[in-house]
Formats: C-alpha cells, sequence, structure tokens
C-alpha cells in the first residue's frame, strides 16, 4: 500500500476531495479517520524567540531522524526559504552567533548580518552578506559570497601540503556548499550548487546548475550529455540524477568545484580529463549511500571541541560569566575525550579563584566548580560544595543590603539636616 503525503493526505482534510480519495488505496480509512478534523497552519517565524535555536533543534533532528532505517524522505523547506527567515522581517530577533569562533575583524571579513552557527573561522577569511555557515570548520584562504549556504564543511588547514597563501577557493554569491561522508568512502564528497537551483527541473525544461542553464553548462565546460546521464534526451535529466560530483583527494575535489561552477582560470584540458576519469555520484545516489553514523559524530565532536575552546577561554581570561553546565554537556559529546577535558578544566579553578577574589564572587567560583565536578561524574563533591554555593549567595547578599542600607540611612540624615 502507498500514499502520497502531498495528496491524498491533504485531501482527508478537503471535504470536496473526499469521492475521489475513497477510490484511492487507504482513502476509505483516512477519510474516516481525518475528514472530520479541521486544518490548521502555524507559522513559525512568528515566534517571539531567538530563532537561532530553532535551526539548531532542527539540525538535530535532522541527524536523529535520518538515523532511522525506514525513513525514505524528509522535506524542511529550501535554502533559499531558510536564508528569506533569517533576512526576513524577523531578522532583528535573531541570534547570528552561536558556539561559534571567529577571528578578529583585522584579520577577517566576516558580514555582520552573516549568520554563523556552531562553526569555527580562521583568519583569512571572507563571509558575505546574509549567508549562512553551519556545523563548519573554514580555514584560510576561502571566500564566501552573499547570500549563500555553507554546511558541514570541513577545509583542511594544510591542503595538500600547500602554504597558506598560496590557496584561495571561492563559493560566488547565491551558492550552497555542503560536504556528505558516504558509506565505504574515506574521502567526504564535496556537494554544490546555484542556491535557486531546482534538483527536479529537468535538462529540458529550464533546468539549471550554479544559476545557468543546463545547456550553457555543458557548452562552457566542453561536458557531453552523456557524461551525466546513463540515457541521453530523457525527459528527467536533472540535477537530481546528474553524475556529476566527483570523488577525488579534497584538493582536486575543490578545484573541481571551481571549473563546474565556471570560476578557474585553468585550462579544460586539465580538468575535464580528471573529472571524466573520476568516480562520480549524483545528488540522488548520495542520498542513499551518506554514512548518517559517521556524519553525526563528526558533528558532535566538532561542538564539543568548539564548545571546550570556549570554556577555556572563560576560564584563562574571563570572569565565568558562561553557562559553564551548557558548555560541559557540549563538551561530554566526545565520548573519549570529554572527561577529562572537564578535569584539567576543574584544575584551574582555584588558581583562577586566588588571582580574581577581589572582583569575583565567591558564589560565582563555587558553581563553576560544581558545574565541572558534575560534568565529571563526581556528584558528592558537586553536592557537599553546593552548600557553598548557597552560603555564600546569601552572605553577598546580606552585605549588599547592609551596604544599601547604611547609604539610604546617611541620605536621610542629611536630608533631615538640611531641613
Amino acid at each position: 500500500m502507498q500514499m502520497s503525503l502531498y495528496e491524498d493526505l491533504v485531501a482527508a482534510w478537503v471535504p470536496a476531495k473526499h469521492d475521489w480519495l475513497r477510490a484511492r488505496p487507504l482513502g476509505e480509512e483516512m477519510v474516516r479517520s481525518l475528514g472530520r478534523q479541521n486544518m490548521f497552519s502555524y507559522c513559525a517565524c512568528m515566534l517571539k524567540e531567538s530563532v537561532i535555536f530553532i535551526f539548531y533543534l532542527i539540525a538535530v533532528i535532522i541527524c536523529l531522524i535520518f538515523v532511522a532505517d525506514d525513513l525514505l524522505f524528509l522535506h524542511l523547506g529550501t535554502s533559499s526559504e531558510v536564508l528569506d527567515h533569517l533576512s526576513g522581517a524577523s531578522s532583528e530577533l535573531v541570534g547570528r552567533r552561536h558556539l561559534c569562533s571567529i577571528p578578529a575583524t583585522t584579520s577577517s571579513d566576516i558580514a555582520a548580518s552573516a549568520v554563523v552557527l556552531s562553526s569555527k573561522i580562521e583568519p583569512g577569511v571572507s563571509v558575505g552578506e546574509d549567508s549562512l555557515i553551519y556545523d563548519s570548520f573554514i580555514s584560510s584562504g576561502i571566500q564566501i559570497g552573499s547570500l549563500s549556504v555553507v554546511v558541514g564543511v570541513n577545509v583542511p588547514r594544510d591542503i595538500g601540503g600547500m602554504a597558506d597563501d598560496s590557496f584561495r577557493f571561492m563559493l560566488p554569491d547565491r551558492h550552497c556548499l555542503w560536504e556528505v561522508p558516504l558509506v565505504g568512502c574515506t574521502e567526504r564528497v564535496i556537494v554544490y550548487c546555484g542556491l535557486h537551483d531546482n534538483p527536479k527541473s529537468s535538462l529540458s525544461r529550464d533546468g539549471t546548475f550554479c544559476g545557468k542553464p543546463w545547456k550553457k553548462v555543458l557548452l562552457d565546460l566542453g561536458i557531453q550529455e552523456s557524461d551525466l546521464w546513463s540515457s541521453v534526451g530523457v525527459q528527467d535529466n536533472c540535477l537530481w540524477n546528474a553524475k556529476l560530483f566527483p570523488i577525488l583527494s579534497y584538493l582536486e575535489m575543490l578545484h573541481l568545484a571551481s571549473w563546474l561552477m565556471g570560476l578557474s582560470d585553468q585550462n579544460s584540458r586539465t580538468l575535464l580529463p580528471l573529472w571524466k576519469s573520476s568516480r562520480r555520484v549524483s545528488l540522488e545516489e548520495l542520498h542513499r549511500s551518506i554514512d548518517f553514523l559517521k556524519m553525526c559524530t563528526g558533528s558532535s565532536n566538532h561542538q564539543a571541541d568548539l564548545a571546550a575552546g570556549i570554556a577555556k577561554a572563560c576560564i584563562n581570561y574571563g570572569m565565568l560569566g558562561r553557562n559553564l553546565s551548557q558548555l560541559c554537556q557540549e563538551i561530554l559529546q566526545k565520548e573519549a575525550s570529554g572527561v577529562k577535558i572537564c578535569e584539567d578544566f576543574l584544575e584551574l579553578c582555584p588558581k583562577l579563584e586566588e588571582q580574581n577574589s577581589k572582583i569575583l564572587p565567591k558564589s560565582r567560583a563555587y558553581q563553576v566548580q560544581v558545574d565541572l565536578l558534575r560534568a565529571c561524574g563526581d556528584e558528592t563533591t558537586a553536592c557537599h560544595l553546593e552548600h557553598k554555593v548557597w552560603a555564600a549567595v546569601a552572605d553577598e547578599t546580606a552585605s549588599a543590603v547592609r551596604y544599601g542600607f547604611r547609604g539610604r540611612i546617611k541620605n536621610i540624615h542629611v536630608l533631615n539636616k538640611a531641613n
């Protein structure tokens, strides 16, 4: 038995479609179960809280749902719709930096409107207006245009042994770039397309790749239809089933990406044979071969490393203003070394308290140690120290009240004397 979520399920809520639906598989059951229910539309952009956590939650849900063996399709809207939401009427509600490491403004050019989530960006990187960077590591020499989407990209610091200033890669405006780990492959496949490319629009019906009509792409690159599709002239030849993306070394994939996007100055005599001789996959094949466990593990470790860096900076240079408990939960995603990282931070606490005893409230110093102890699994010591937290809070509150009360008495005395 099969049913269409777009036709059959929706028709169950539309009385005028019930007669048509009853003739479909499971139609009678759906009319009986759903026919009297009212359809309800809910717009997420009306939320009054920061939508940044919505996207973070969606990413987690994607990872969890994709692991399910029985899931065949999931739709969360297009990349263009995501960017429209981030830069639309509710853009002032969006937190544009979360769990990220970005360089100084004098060593990079990252637009204030760019959204950077769970990512590390090194010096020598440019990110354009209203772009979205998620779950990525971007090394020097990368330029990302405006209104672009970068997800799960991990550009090595030393690509092929090249010096930092000898490599450049540019993602044009309104493009998407992401990486996919495949089952049985060591390299992660680099994937890219135009923001407005419809993967299901056929070659004969205004289909595009990187914003250009397929016929122009083939002509400019010297590629034949038979290089991409096994059946030439078929109506459904499109980006979705085009054997386009090569599986090679990271540097070679980046060079071919520039070439396929029409940006490379290199002669096609060199890159075209390399592309033709490589093992290539389509988006359809990628969808069936993604190593979801590797993707989720890599994402968790990446977020743990970012959280550890933030926590370390908070302890070494800051005033412990961060939520250490939350950061520790991120760090503990790294099962092999998460606890050891928290133990190392715990050893720094006594020295920090000694150095900042005049300005750091004791209650805060104790609470940080409690959070780290719990992260290390030492609940007994954490509970014992927690009593000191509340005792310190009581002392600090009493001191503040006494100080304020004395000031008020003094002011009253001065006023009485003046009268």
